[in-house]
């Protein structure tokens, strides 16, 4: 669809990596960190997941029709 690229993505990474934590911190019911950790990595994941989704699926400039 062309909504997003990789370089937006990896531009915004470290803001996710510290979204992902906050959003961790909040889902988990206990205070301690390691829980927090445990939320977070998949969360992470998941962000890097959608980086190579779209940097193997995204659109490619196609050289014949031009803009």
């Amino acid at each position: 669809m062309g909504i997003i690229n990789v370089d937006s993505l990896t531009k915004f990474r470290k803001y996710a990596f510290l979204g992902s934590f906050i959003i961790g911190g909040l889902v988990t019911p206990t205070p301690d960190a390691f829980n927090m950790t445990i939320m977070s990595i998949p969360i992470y994941l998941l962000y890097e997941l959608g980086i190579l989704g779209v940097r193997v699926l995204g659109r490619k400039k196609d050289p014949i029709r031009r803009r």
